[in-house]
């Protein structure tokens, strides 16, 4: 079922092409697709990373090891009928990549369906599924980590992705910059399709840059 959605998505972008420009279209950066009016872009981009375990246990003296799939993961960004209104999708296709799910039913496939609304100079509204404001190590994405897994400390305490509202403010005081976000989501994780279990999860996080912005997102970077 997976590999019918992932190969409807190609044939789609297959045709989508034909009518549009390939500008903007650079290795690092994916295929993207314009028409002439402007009217909407799609950005599409791949990638996958291998990841190889070993283990030697000193009581039996065997050697255990396994290669992975870490991850793989398609992803779709760009905005509809208007710049200011921005979508990104990103699917998660190796089974390491969908914890909590069988590989059957491909439940966990979707690790954002977001769309994003600039309404107002420095403002924007989230509203879908995408990764919460959480610490700065989960919220880095996994294509700019130091290495290929996060640390044992994050994966205790942090918080993943959630379906709600978010709302994003960027202030400029001079060289310094101020960043707001706070957001209001269901609590019960990615792709839970139940009803409210009860309550919602309210989370926060500001960000004080006293030097002004770093350059290309460095911020955001795992080394």
């Amino acid at each position: 079922m997976k590999l019918i959605y992932i190969t409807l998505a190609l044939a789609t972008c297959a045709v989508m092409a034909q009518a549009q420009s390939f500008d903007g279209s650079k290795v690092g950066k994916g295929l993207r697709f314009m028409p002439k009016d402007s009217s909407f872009s799609i950005q599409w981009n791949t990638r996958f990373q291998n990841l190889y375990e070993g283990k030697y246990n000193i009581e039996s003296e065997e050697w255990n090891d396994k290669f992975l799939i870490r991850r793989f993961r398609l992803k779709f960004k760009g905005y509809a009928f208007d710049p200011k209104l921005e979508y990104k999708i990103e699917l998660a296709i190796s089974n390491r990549d969908q914890k909590n799910s069988s590989p059957e039913d491909g439940s966990n496939i979707v690790l954002d369906a977001v769309v994003k609304y600039k309404f107002h100079k420095n403002w924007q509204l989230w509203v879908g599924q995408t990764k919460l404001p959480g610490n700065r190590e989960r919220v880095i994405s996994s294509k700019d980590l130091q290495f290929v897994d996060r640390s044992n400390l994050n994966s205790k305490f942090t918080i993943d992705r959630g379906k709600g509202l978010q709302l994003r403010h960027e202030y400029s005081a001079g060289s310094m910059v101020l960043r707001e976000i706070v957001a209001i989501t269901m609590g019960d994780g990615r792709n839970d399709i139940d009803a409210n279990s009860g309550g919602y999860n309210y989370t926060a996080r500001g960000e004080i840059l006293p030097f002004g912005k770093f350059t290309n997102k460095g911020d955001y970077f795992g080394s």
